[in-house]
């Protein structure tokens, strides 16, 4: 029986280096302190421990870099099993009435227990993306549970950074 490969459901979105990266301005009657503010205590609510995720603030310059961390679940398919935790680093320019994000450097730090050996590994999207290519192909059971394993974490990754996107945005405009 040929097990069926999954889909994934969006690639990541690509900055002009070809790298993956979600950006957006958002134009708001807010000042830049209120910004600063509510995108910091946003992150404390996100990430918890704010000082650990903190990499620069900068409230002159209106500028914070946070680091993000997700651990989705692990996942088992008929070979091996899987854990990760996906990192990826969050900058914000404020000014008066509006401000920028950019979330990019994304990487899955892998643990893998791979026929009895385990393996540590850091993959980006792109980098997923084309190892599922490349086990597809082969088109078999094995190769293809492996694919699904793989999409299976690409599309909850992309999910993730999605639904952070919008309760971020939400909690940054809040008053």
């Amino acid at each position: 029986p040929n097990l069926e490969v999954k889909q994934i459901e969006t690639y990541f979105p690509e900055n002009e280096y070809g790298e993956s990266e979600f950006s957006e301005i958002i134009e708001c009657s807010l000042t830049k302190d209120i910004l600063f503010q509510n995108a910091k205590k946003w992150a404390v609510s996100t990430f918890y421990d704010y000082k650990e995720v903190l990499q620069f603030e900068e409230p002159e310059l209106g500028r914070l870099i946070v680091k993000g961390i997700f651990k989705p679940k692990t996942l088992e398919n008929v070979i091996d099993k899987e854990s990760e935790e996906f990192r990826f680093t969050i900058t914000f320019d404020f000014k008066d009435n509006k401000y920028r994000y950019r979330i990019n450097g994304f990487e899955s730090h892998v643990k893998a227990v791979e026929n009895y050996t385990i393996v540590d590994k850091i993959i980006t999207p792109k980098q997923r993306v084309e190892y599922i290519l490349q086990v597809i192909g082969e088109n078999n059971p094995t190769s293809n549970a492996k694919a699904n394993t793989q999409i299976e974490f690409y599309n909850m990754e992309y999910d993730f950074v999605v639904k952070l996107i919008e309760k971020m945005k939400r909690e940054i405009l809040a008053i």
